[in-house]
């Protein structure tokens, strides 16, 4: 009895423990089919939008609350964009206008999550106001609805900072390394950004028109003359919108509102103070390159002298005594430079400058703006204008990363200058490779007139399958207005016969009987030679003898052993 009661004590404590467990057991089966049978939440999807060919594609997107979309610039130049709501609910660009830094350039993508349904977000580029595009949510605005209202989040920090590092980094990103994706958020109730004020030029526009201007798209720096004898420059380096090309607008970086910047154009000895304003949204620095002059003036940052801060003002003061044709540039990257941020310094010696009737500079740009002459690419490039038989001075400066063999058609000139040091014999040439950061004087006089072409002879430079673009501009000669002393006159080319068709001419054949032969005197159908070897038959067998001999030496002089 006593085994028999411990035995049920045992199984009624058993059969106590596995009640819970069954029951957990229970309502965990039911916790999975529960959720098994719920809904499943849907994903927010992304609409993707490429931006090429100065087009949005598709041009309408449309969405779900709570979804994305991404644009996507996929254009094959250096061509930056930016999407910017009609009504201010986003714009790519943070409202920075004229930051390079804040536009969605080629290989990056900005994206948007729209929270708000039913709402119609018309947008369009700054850059290219006829670019348009649409994002419709839900069912999109009724019509005659008010715009949705602007995002409420607050502006992404910007990425260029107003007080930048004291030194530009010593390396460039490493290849292969993707472009930065910028992204944000539209929700409800926002207010928009407080618009930056519109850039004016303090020069005219592009530099085309007006007093001071030189005939290649430059224009010369004003300056004045204080009761010391020193000329005072002003420059201001600030971000503009500029076309290089019809249809090809981007926001880049110029001295007074032009590219290249004005022609600072002195006497050597001049005493110069030259202030420089930064209007740009980050640091800089000026560098006269090519110029002798004290340590700290030479315009490197964090070497011989502090970063000019945005905003900031820096006067530099030296005298020129490095004469011929030199430039100035910016002197804290590549990619502001890029951007146009260079002009021409141009020094007259004291003995005079080359004489010439004409006198132009070309600047070559590669990086940034593309390859641009003078800040346009070709056919958009300036035409430079002569007569023949003048001479025409041409000051080449190579401001991109690349070295470029420089052609000029329809005559050779000399290279009189490198560097803005004369050359103590000039160079007669056609051809002439300028190297990056390098200054070429050329001198050139047309022999007839007509549209000769000066361009960079590295085909990827000047052609694709349209003709002639980038690196390439003309000079137009025009004829002269009398016989011009040391020019030949150029003859008009005679005007040639008519070819006849190629073919085999005809052939008269003698009367029957005849043969085909003329008859010619016996002596005429003697051979020349003599023989028939031509007149040689002595040199052969002079030739043979000596053969025979050499072979027979060889083999009774030094007869083989065992024979």
């Amino acid at each position: 009895m006593t085994e028999t009661a411990s035995t049920l004590d045992v199984t009624r404590r058993r059969s106590a423990r596995r009640v819970p467990v069954a029951l957990m057991l229970i309502a965990l089966s039911v916790a999975v089919a529960a959720l098994r049978l719920a809904p499943s939440p849907v994903r927010a999807v992304t609409g993707a939008v490429t931006i090429k060919d100065f087009r949005y594609t598709p041009p309408e997107t449309r969405v779900k609350v709570g979804d994305a979309v991404t644009w996507s610039n996929m254009e094959a130049k250096k061509q930056s964009h930016t999407v910017i709501q009609d009504d201010g609910a986003f714009s790519s660009d943070g409202n920075r206008k004229n930051d390079p830094d804040a536009e969605i350039k080629p290989g990056s993508s900005y994206t948007i999550v729209f929270d708000k349904d039913n709402a119609t977000y018309p947008y369009h580029c700054r850059l290219h106001a006829y670019m348009k595009g649409k994002v419709i949510v839900g069912k999109g605005s009724p019509p005659g609805a008010a715009p949705p209202p602007p995002s409420t989040e607050e502006p992404e920090p910007d990425p260029t900072p107003q007080v930048g590092p004291q030194l530009p980094p010593w390396f460039p990103p490493l290849p292969g390394k993707s472009l930065p994706v910028r992204t944000g958020r539209v929700v409800a109730n926002a207010q928009p950004a407080a618009a930056q004020p519109p850039y004016e030029p303090t020069e005219l526009p592009q530099g085309v028109s007006g007093p001071g201007t030189l005939g290649d798209g430059t224009r010369l720096a004003r300056y004045t003359t204080d009761k010391d004898g020193v000329k005072e420059f002003h420059l201001r380096m600030a971000p503009v919108t500029w076309t290089t090309s019809p249809g090809n607008t981007q926001t880049a970086y110029a001295f007074n509102g032009t590219i290249p910047g004005p022609v600072i154009r002195v006497n050597e000895g001049d005493r110069l103070r030259i202030v420089v304003t930064n209007a740009l949204p980050v640091p800089t620095s000026v560098h006269w390159h090519g110029m002798i002059l004290p340590n700290d003036q030479d315009g490197v940052p964090g070497i011989t002298q502090p970063l000019i801060q945005p905003g900031g003002v820096y006067t530099y003061t030296w005298t020129a005594v490095a004469t011929g044709t030199h430039w100035y540039h910016t002197h804290t990257s590549g990619k502001d430079e890029g951007l146009g941020l260079y002009g021409p310094l141009e020094i007259v010696p004291h003995q005079g400058d080359f004489p010439a009737d004409r006198d132009y500079r070309v600047m070559i740009g590669d990086t940034n703006l593309g390859l641009v002459l003078n800040g346009r690419e070709f056919p958009y490039t300036y035409p430079l204008k002569a007569k023949v038989g003048e001479r025409v001075h041409i000051r080449l400066i190579d401001t991109g990363d690349q070295v470029h063999p420089i052609h000029l058609h329809g005559f050779p000139f000399q290279l009189v200058a490198r560097d803005g040091i004369r050359l103590a014999v000039p160079e007669w040439m056609d051809t002439t490779l300028i190297g990056t950061g390098q200054t070429l004087d050329l001198i050139w006089q047309p022999m007839s007139p007509g549209n000769w072409l000066l361009h960079c002879h590295i085909f990827a430079h000047s052609h694709d399958e349209s003709g002639m673009i980038g690196l390439v501009t003309a000079l137009e000669v025009a004829p002269a207005d009398g016989p011009v002393p040391g020019v030949p006159q150029l003859p008009a080319l005679p005007t040639p016969k008519a070819v006849p068709d190629y073919g085999a001419p005809p052939v008269t054949l003698p009367p029957s009987g005849t043969t085909l032969l003329p008859s010619l005197p016996a002596a005429a159908v003697q051979p020349q030679s003599g023989g028939l070897l031509g007149g040689n038959e002595n040199a052969v067998l002079i030739g043979v003898g000596l053969l025979l001999a050499f072979r027979l030496g060889g083999r009774f002089g030094n007869p083989r052993r065992g024979r």
